[in-house]
């Protein structure tokens, strides 16, 4: 794919980022790669509109942007993985619960991360590899235009990371452009298209 899916000038956030600029093409792997506390997820928030900044982000792509956080804060309720997807494909509260057809959407979400096995496991019981494929297919229904993925290779053992890589891949076959937040500079070497560096909230 040809052109600019963001354009990042001068954003600035006080204390965290000073005048970071910078350019991601379309369909591509984009990562970004710094220590902790180099203000990468300060980045990613501004990105996705959570974080009031000052300069421009501007997205050229049309359709819907997925943030895949680093984190989950998992309900209290008794959810399994499908309902749990269902509620977020739905966009409605737990005390309504999910709304038609959501379900087999959930449930082909997790087809396409493959973790079909998850569908009718409890949320609270996952491991860290495991939630973070249900994280990663909360974001991909409906299908992304862009994907914001915030250190997802936190806690993952080899394995999970080797899914990881795959998943990265098949993102770019999608067509889908990502931003890739990560501490990890060898890996973004292999599987990113362009990178970024951060260190103490300005570009290397």
């Amino acid at each position: 794919m040809e052109g600019v899916a963001l354009d990042v000038v001068g954003l600035s956030v006080p204390g965290r980022l000073f005048d970071v600029s910078l350019q991601v093409r379309a369909g591509t792997v984009h990562a970004v790669v710094g220590p902790n506390g180099a203000g990468k997820s300060t980045l990613l928030g501004c990105l996705a509109g959570t974080t009031a900044h000052d300069g421009a982000v501007r997205w050229n792509v049309r359709g819907r942007l997925s943030l895949v956080p680093q984190r989950l804060a998992v309900p209290s309720w008794p959810l399994v993985v499908a309902e749990f997807l269902a509620l977020h494909v739905g966009a409605r509260p737990l005390t309504v619960g999910p709304g038609h057809g959501a379900e087999a959407q959930a449930r082909h979400a997790l087809s396409l991360v493959g973790a079909s096995e998850l569908a009718d496991r409890p949320l609270r019981t996952l491991s860290t590899g495991q939630l973070q494929r249900v994280l990663l297919a909360q974001a991909l229904v409906p299908a992304p235009a862009a994907v914001l993925l915030d250190e997802p290779e936190a806690g993952l053992d080899q394995e999970s990371l080797t899914w990881l890589d795959g998943q990265l891949q098949a993102l770019r076959r999608r067509g889908a452009t990502v931003v890739w937040v990560t501490h990890d500079a060898a890996r973004a070497r292999t599987f990113a298209d362009q990178t970024t560096a951060l260190l103490g909230g300005r570009r290397a």
